[in-house]
């Protein structure tokens, strides 16, 4: 049960950084005068970058091993937050964003991979039921944070690199090989 709670409580804390960015940035960019077609073409390339990375990640996945790209995923998020607040530029947020996305993308397949895993056969069904759920509420803590931050200065930015910098401790205790 440890590596199953450790795999979802790590994937739940980066889950509430990404619902933060994801009403955070198009905020900032409507504050700009960022048209809104350019706002929704920006919002667009995280997705994109899911898409494009999805069938390479497997096989990068499966070279370095789960556990060392998750913590990869989670270093390239933290700085990908620190680079969003640098760099408060469109045009960089598009680079920023798809590299975002791509390490959100890892962190979500290695942990269904894990939760998959280490579930079993009989309580898979139940158990891939709790960490949806878990997801869902995470990804809308994420914007619940703004109202009371703001989204001016560091401390928006700040809340998700503890999160997930919070994401890595639970990695910590995930024993994958047998699975890697």
């Amino acid at each position: 049960w440890g590596n199953l709670v450790a795999a979802v409580a790590a994937v739940a804390c980066c889950d509430i950084a990404t619902g933060l960015v994801l009403q955070l940035l198009p905020l900032l960019l409507e504050r700009q005068g960022t048209p809104a077609w350019l706002i929704g073409l920006n919002a667009a390339v995280g997705p994109i970058g899911i898409l494009l990375a999805g069938p390479l990640l497997p096989r990068i996945i499966g070279h370095f091993g789960s556990k060392t790209m998750a913590f990869v995923a989670v270093g390239m998020l933290i700085l990908a937050l620190i680079a969003f607040k640098l760099f408060p530029s469109i045009w960089a947020w598009f680079l920023i964003r798809f590299v975002f996305g791509i390490m959100v993308g890892m962190l979500f397949t290695i942990s269904e991979a894990w939760v998959l895993t280490f579930a079993g056969e009989k309580s898979r069904g139940p158990i891939m039921g709790f960490y949806t759920s878990i997801l869902a509420i995470t990804f809308a803590v994420g914007p619940l944070v703004l109202p009371f931050t703001g989204i001016d200065g560091w401390l928006p930015w700040m809340i998700g690199i503890v999160c997930v910098l919070l994401s890595a401790l639970p990695l910590l205790i995930v024993n994958v090989s047998q699975i890697d």
